[in-house]
């Protein structure tokens, strides 16, 4: 028996009890799964019936129950608790709701940021606190305690790289300890007064039109006093999501920007410039890069060597990247299946790694699949980006390593895509050398880029013995990819290194039930699906584009099988090769109960512009505009040639599903009951 503190990251408050039962809920008051963080909610005898003399609270607090109409459980309790669920049925309790501040307009859970600050090294308490700005407003400041000197910088930046900007305190100091009250409560009295330690930046002024109009934009959307016209809109508390009402607004007054022209130039200044110039940024690197010609390590990914393809290698020992995403739990669940030695690595994000993984494993499949989890996982609490990771890694032994671990965004105002799609695959790399491990890449078929103003034939197709052939790779998400293999492959050239590049498609709903990732609204696609829902309507022109629908659970498969292949194959695309058409997404949409009229493309439009009018709808509808270019040259994404794929894959036995409206029903109806498509 080993100690509870031990056995968990934080105490946990333990189970209900017999005669109650404890929901777990989101904003809307629907449950969420073991792992996500939401209100404790309460049934059973033990619920009152209310405050005294409080008619209005009471009528806010104590509801009637959305669960179960048993007797006894008609009521809930609404606890005002931040917790989550542990695979185990324990509740962690996080913080309270009324611990939420607002900080330029971001409502902000205290307790939220104090775990991300828990999570760095060295750190034994922390209090996060929020104080009233003298122009009105509020900031927050951290008080941290630990186990010696607490480096503020790198905390600030450990921060910044797993919440928004706008969620980094403006102040951290260090204290000897976090004072209490009698109630054993944090006494911020007793707190001393904060300190800045950062220069200000001093404050310039707009010096034409076009900048103090950013600027007004700026305040309005993130709910700030003044803007200087060389504030980075994201370091001033803009995220993703917001930089889209900044798109808006130019659109609204005749500027032409795109939505990756707000990372690029995040400043009224910089934008400003841009407008005038129009300058569109460098497509990958200043640096000539090596033709497909000149690389050996392609060569023999083409249908002219497919008969060499045999399944020959076992995979052995795994070392699993990345499990805890979409992919990675997949791929975590096939080697579980195949009662296969795996050492998985997992970030604990505030919560003991193997509880975390395990609640994923519950949620997706209904099981933490104990027996073969305890006799064939190793968790490891680390990351791909650990610059001790060999360190870490020495003293275990693993014949392949699978890499499911990226940051998928396609923006980012910082250099978090760079640092663990290129960075960590660099640390992987060295790692499969030392270890003369097989290194498995699962890339993107994003690598193809763009084609700008028809550099190419409108047929050309990018194919597995190709990786650079002129293409613009200007978008963050898939240059990181583009560089990563570029890492690979010159290490296979040069080094020896033994590896397998598999380009993923469109990842989707699992083919055995439609489940689909617990934060759907991720996928750019399904995005498009929720702004066509928004608008009730899809232009008929893009009925017959050809749509890609993976499986993950069949990609998953893939991977593995693809792994297993003779060492010259290097590179594969790992794609459905039963494509279907916009059209017949729509149809089931249709099926589903989700109704979508097809207008012509004047209509469409017309309804897009007017849908970014308003506040609540452009918030939605502007995923379609994410991609859109503002250099008045035409855009493509250049397509894929699966064929020496397929073949191999036939040759292992493997052939994909096909698509119908069975499973497309499935997928859509998985996603529509889970309130994905409510506006």
């Amino acid at each position: 028996t080993q100690p509870v503190d031990k056995l968990y990251h934080r105490v946990p408050i333990g189970k209900p009890l017999d005669n109650c039962r404890l929901y777990v809920t989101d904003s809307k008051g629907r449950q969420l799964p073991n792992g996500a963080l939401g209100e404790l909610w309460i049934s059973g005898y033990g619920v009152g019936a209310g405050y005294l003399n409080q008619k209005e609270k009471t009528e806010q607090t104590f509801i009637a129950n959305p669960f179960t109409n048993e007797k006894g459980y008609e009521k809930v309790y609404r606890t005002g608790d931040i917790v989550r669920r542990l695979a185990d049925g324990r509740i962690d309790f996080i913080g309270r709701n009324d611990g939420q501040v607002k900080i330029r307009g971001f409502r902000i859970e205290l307790g939220e940021v104090e775990m991300a600050i828990r999570s760095f090294a060295g750190i034994t308490d922390v209090t996060v606190q929020a104080f009233d700005l003298e122009s009105g407003g509020k900031y927050l400041a951290a008080y941290v305690t630990g186990s010696g000197q607490i480096d503020i910088k790198a905390l600030k930046e450990h921060i910044k790289a797993n919440k928004p900007a706008y969620m980094v305190p403006a102040s951290i100091m260090q204290i000897d300890a976090i004072p209490l009250n009698q109630n054993q409560k944090v006494n911020k009295r007793a707190l001393p007064k904060p300190t800045f330690t950062d220069e200000q930046k001093e404050y310039v002024a707009p010096s034409n039109e076009t900048e103090k109009m950013f600027c007004e934009a700026y305040q309005n959307i993130l709910g700030v006093e003044r803007v200087s016209a060389n504030d980075s809109f994201f370091d001033i508390g803009g995220t993703s999501l917001t930089a889209a009402k900044v798109v808006i607004f130019a659109m609204n007054h005749g500027l032409q920007i795109s939505y990756q022209d707000i990372f690029a130039h995040p400043s009224p200044i910089e934008l400003t410039e841009y407008i005038k110039g129009n300058n569109r940024p460098a497509a990958v690197s200043e640096e000539p890069l090596k033709e497909d010609a000149e690389r050996a390590s392609l060569q023999y990914n083409d249908t002219a060597y497919v008969d060499d393809i045999r399944k020959k290698r076992d995979l052995g020992r795994v070392l699993l990247t990345g499990a805890t995403g979409f992919l990675g739990i997949h791929i975590f669940k096939e080697l579980l299946d195949a009662h296969r030695e795996t050492i998985i690595l997992v970030r604990s994000k505030g919560s003991d790694p193997v509880t975390r993984i395990k609640s994923l494993l519950m949620y997706y499949f209904d099981s933490r699949f104990d027996e073969s989890f305890n006799s064939n996982v190793k968790v490891i609490d680390a990351d791909i980006t650990d610059t001790s990771l060999a360190d870490i890694l020495k003293d275990y032994e693993f014949d392949t390593i699978i890499n499911a671990s990226a940051i998928v965004k396609h923006f980012a105002n910082d250099d978090s895509i760079e640092r663990v799609n290129v960075g960590g695959v660099k640390n992987l790399i060295e790692i499969a050398k030392q270890h003369n491990a097989l290194l498995v890449q699962t890339s993107t078929l994003s690598v193809s880029g763009e084609n700008v103003n028809h550099k190419f034939p409108d047929n050309f197709r990018m194919k597995e013995n190709q990786l650079y052939f002129g293409q613009d790779l200007s978008n963050k998400y898939a240059h990181s990819k583009f560089t990563a293999e570029q890492l690979i492959l010159d290490a296979v050239e040069q080094d020896d290194l033994k590896a397998k590049i598999v380009r993923l498609g469109n990842l989707m709903s699992r083919q055995q039930d439609g489940e689909f990732q617990i934060n759907s609204s991720t996928n750019a696609f399904m995005r498009n699906l929720k702004a066509y829902r928004t608008l009730g309507k899809i232009a008929i022109s893009s009925l017959d584009k050809s749509v890609d629908f993976s499986p993950i659970d069949e990609t998953a498969k893939t991977v593995l099988l693809l792994a297993q292949t003779p060492s010259k194959f290097t590179v594969f695309h790992s794609l459905n090769s039963h494509s279907v058409q916009m059209g017949d997404v729509i149809d089931a949409m249709d099926i589903a109960g989700i109704h979508i009229r097809k207008v012509d493309d004047q209509e469409f439009m017309a309804s897009v512009m007017e849908a970014m009018q308003d506040e609540e709808k452009s918030m939605t509808v502007s995923s379609l505009l994410s991609y859109a270019s503002s250099d008045n040259l035409t855009h493509e994404f250049i397509q894929w040639d699966s064929s020496f794929t397929v073949k191999a894959l036939y040759r292992l036995g493997y052939r994909w599903p096909i698509t119908d409206f069975s499973y497309l029903i499935k997928a859509i109806e998985a996603l529509n009951g889970l309130g994905f498509f409510k506006n």
